[in-house]
């Protein structure tokens, strides 16, 4: 069984591979496995063939795999913000609140807005905070499957695009691929992330406890 999603940030800057509510499409998999959590790291690549690498984020699951908690790190695995979700039923939170380092780490409440069938189709961050989203919008296949998600910066009171990730449609399809590896349990452990061109910069490394 294969996890595929696949990312196209235009923003690195603003939630690095941040990925966030989208993990709860996996969350059948990771009841089942029982994790807890699991980190991200990036690895990125030098011209001379060294390597820096980052940890980039932390989910925290709850007993029925849906992510409980998102943690952002930014240099020397130090905390950048923190979200934390609470949910009433079905896939997706019904509430939320971030907790930032640029807002004292005073705790935020998200606003959430649904569709007329219940789906999540976006979250308002309430007050301005620096290397944070203002707005993120989310967009579903006919399924139900998430497959995008667009964050917005509140600039001079519009909304402007900065980061956009874009998840497969197939979300369980089976063989590892040269982009995807993952382990026996069918767990994302490796994604190769790629530049402009088309060529490796870099990739991620997924650890699960």
């Amino acid at each position: 069984m294969k996890l595929n999603l696949t990312v196209f940030v235009s923003f690195i800057g603003l939630t690095a591979f941040s990925q966030g509510i989208q993990l709860n499409s996996y969350s059948l998999d990771f009841k089942k496995n029982q994790v807890t959590s699991r980190f991200c790291k990036e690895v990125i690549m030098r011209p001379d063939g060294s390597a820096d690498s980052v940890y980039i984020s932390q989910g925290e699951f709850d007993s029925n795999g849906q992510l409980a908690r998102h943690t952002s790190f930014f240099a020397g695995k130090r905390k950048l913000y923190e979200q934390r979700f609470e949910y009433a039923q079905g896939k997706w939170p019904t509430k939320s609140f971030v907790s930032h380092a640029f807002n004292q780490w005073e705790e935020v409440e998200i606003q959430h807005l649904f569709d007329d069938k219940g789906q999540l189709i976006a979250r308002i961050c309430p007050v301005e905070i620096r290397n944070f989203w203002s707005k993120e919008e989310y967009f579903y296949d006919e399924n139900g499957r998430m497959t995008k998600c667009i964050r917005y910066r509140n600039i001079d009171g519009a909304y402007d695009s900065q980061e956009v990730e874009e998840y497969s449609s197939t979300i369980h399809s089976g063989e590892n691929t040269p982009t995807y590896i993952h382990d026996h349990r069918g767990l994302l452990i490796n994604q190769q992330l790629h530049g402009s061109n088309g060529n490796s910069k870099s990739f991620l490394l997924f650890e699960y406890k």
